[in-house]
């Protein structure tokens, strides 16, 4: 009777473990199609628009795509605008903390210019997504400013 039950035991283990293998089988090929997928070149504009996901969008491409270049320069524009715009916002916000609470207007000013920093944040970051994903083309804050060109080539992605 022990010897029945541990037989079936065994049995029922064995089959687990085939279709664990199968299953197993089949995630190893789903995982290849998709990397096959994401290293294709036709996916390239695509993982490129991802660069302007707001705030760390830039991290996609810059990690799923190191040997395309058009992907790299899109991020490397995304991470600058990330930066700089969430220097702004940082900046409005630590002002409107430290501003004296009886200034109500001008904390509501701050407040207001901190939404609006917001909204032209991601109006840029949907038309970079745009761009990329539907023309094709580069958007660069590149030759826009001097000052800005100098900190763009301070960080070699």
């Amino acid at each position: 009777m022990k010897l029945n039950i541990i037989q079936r035991i065994r049995e029922a283990l064995k089959r687990r473990a085939e279709g664990a293998g199968s299953f197993l089988k089949h995630v190893k090929s789903e995982l290849s199609l998709r990397r096959d997928w994401i290293m294709s070149e036709e996916n390239r504009f695509y993982f490129a628009a991802l660069a302007f996901l707001p705030f760390a969008g830039w991290l996609l491409p810059l990690y799923l795509k190191e040997r395309d270049d058009f992907a790299q320069k899109q991020a490397k524009t995304g991470f600058w605008l990330a930066f700089l715009f969430t220097t702004a916002l940082l900046m409005l916000f630590l002002v409107n903390v430290f501003s004296p609470k009886d200034w109500r207007v001008y904390r509501l000013a701050i407040v207001v210019l901190i939404y609006l920093v917001l909204f032209a944040y991601f109006g840029i970051c949907a038309y970079g997504i745009h761009l990329c994903a539907r023309e094709k083309k580069v958007f660069s804050l590149e030759g826009r400013s001097a000052t800005l060109d100098q900190y763009i080539k301070l960080i070699d992605m």
